[in-house]
């Protein structure tokens, strides 16, 4: 699925199926001189391919807010790479108070039958 991309992001639940998927091979599937994304899980990830891509000029740059191990060890290739950008994985601050209020309202409303909101499907994996 991966070629004739030029941009490749992963937004993917992490699935056995979904583990490792942003492998050597799927990099090398994309064109040439692509850019990949990941703000997903960083399990998606086979770290060192990215790294491999990156030297071989197959991927021109890697965006990435999620890694294997977290939070990253010192010694990653990825920190010093040139042609890697790294953020923190994070959709928003809130604050403790308005966080702590969008909980209590969850579960209130769970408890009387009337959460609307998404629900973890065990026979899915997320």
């Amino acid at each position: 699925f991966a070629s004739g991309c030029d941009v490749l992001t992963c937004h993917l639940p992490l699935t056995e199926e979904t583990k490792g998927i942003v492998d050597y091979r799927l990099l090398n599937a994309m064109n040439r001189g692509g850019c990949v994304i990941n703000a997903a899980r960083g399990d998606h990830m086979v770290e060192g391919d990215i790294v491999h891509a990156l030297n071989e000029n197959i991927l021109s740059f890697a965006f990435l807010d999620v890694f294997t191990s977290e939070p990253l060890p010192p010694d990653s290739p990825l920190w010093g790479h040139e042609n890697v950008m790294i953020t923190y994985h994070s959709a928003a601050y809130i604050g403790a108070e308005l966080g702590a209020r969008i909980i209590a309202d969850n579960i209130r409303s769970f408890e009387i039958g009337s959460y609307e909101g998404p629900r973890y499907d065990a026979a899915l994996g997320y």
